[in-house]
This record gives C-alpha cells, structure tokens and sequence, in this order.
C-alpha cells in the first residue's frame, strides 16, 4: 500500500509540473530542485524524484546530477502529440463510462463546481474540474485507463481572466453527463473531444501568440 500511495503522489506532483509547464508557469531553462517542489507541494522527496523522473522519459524536462531539473524548450507539436493522445484516452474513457450509471459524486461535484463560478472560488473551480475528469476516468471500469488518464492530467488552472473558459468547461461537463445517463457514447466521444481541444488551443495560443 505504501509503494502505491508513493506512485499517487507522484503522479499529482507530476500532473502539477506539467501543467505549469505547459502553460509557461514554469518557463523554459527555469530551474527545478526536489527540496523546492516538495516544499511547495508539501510531500517527500521520494514522489517528487519519480515525478521529476517521469517528466524526464516525457521530454518536459532534463535531469541533472545535482537533484536539479532543468525545464525544456516545449514546441507547439509537442504540445498537440500530448492532447492528440489525451484526447484519444479520455474521449474512450466516457464512451466507456456511458455503459454504467452516473456516480451520485459527480452530480455533487458538478453543483459544487457551478457554486465555485457564481462565487468566483478559482480554488475550488480547479479542485473540482480535476475531481470530474477522475471520475469520468474511474466510471469507464478500467483502471489501467484511468492510470494512464491520471499521468497525463495537465489540467486548467483558472483564475478571473479565463472564467469565461470555466463557465464553458463546466456546460460541457454537464453535457457529458448527459450523454451517461441517455446511454450515448458517440456524442460524449464528440463533447469530450470539442472540451479538450479548445484547452489544447489555449495553451498554444499563450505560448506561441508573440510567434504568429
């Protein structure tokens, strides 16, 4: 049970990692330290190291023998191969999901995500946007999908200037419910893939604006 909370950690350290990366939070040639991240993050070293390893195998980053990373030059192709195959995975997880019922924990997890965009709560938005795509995973019934799903999370984090992006995010989310309870795996295949792209096209659109 031990080595498989580790493995957790690490795969929420990681999707925390790649998010700021992929967003620019964490820019280019900037400097990344276990100590520092497992601070910030409040966890051990251990889950940090693997997730910095991971990050590695992905290309994000380069290692260094000094416990250092060292955050690499991300292409907009790079950032297109990660959605492609994200894409691919989540849209198959809520087809798959369409075959079982709806969870009562997502119906609570979208009232309480509706709540956080009335009430401009960003903290409570993105806690509950990660909480629904893990159960989007979850209810598809298979836990290797739901593995894969978990290490490639690079979610939204928003704050006033994107809530436009959550409000429709959400519609969206609610859609996908929809297509589970009227068992219609085809339209949450389109929804999902619609939800993820224009996420795709705004982290590219951040990144390499200054660049068209």
């Amino acid at each position: 049970m031990q080595q498989l909370d580790i493995q957790l950690t690490r795969d929420r350290v990681a999707a925390e990692l790649r998010r700021s990366i992929l967003t620019g939070s964490l820019p280019p040639r900037g400097v990344i330290t276990q100590d520092h991240i497992a601070e910030m993050l409040g966890v051990s070293r251990m889950p940090v190291r693997e997730a910095l390893q991971l990050l590695a195998s992905e290309g994000l980053i380069t290692m260094h023998p000094n416990k250092a990373a060292v955050v690499n030059e991300i292409s907009e192709k790079y950032i297109r191969d990660h959605f492609e195959i994200r894409s691919m995975l989540e849209e198959e997880a809520v087809a798959r999901a369409c075959a079982n019922s709806v969870p009562e924990e997502m119906v609570e997890v979208q009232k309480l995500t509706e709540e956080a965009i009335r009430d401009n709560d960003y903290t409570l938005f993105n806690t509950c946007n990660q909480k629904m795509h893990r159960l989007f995973w979850k209810s598809s019934g298979n836990i290797k999908l739901e593995l894969l799903l978990s290490q490639m999370w690079n979610g939204m984090f928003v704050d006033r200037s994107i809530m436009k992006h959550a409000k429709l995010s959400t519609q969206e989310h609610q859609m996908m419910i929809d297509c589970i309870v009227r068992r219609d795996p085809e339209k949450a295949r389109a929804i999902m893939h619609q939800h993820l792209m224009r996420s795709m096209q705004r982290i590219i659109d951040k990144n390499f604006a200054s660049q068209k």
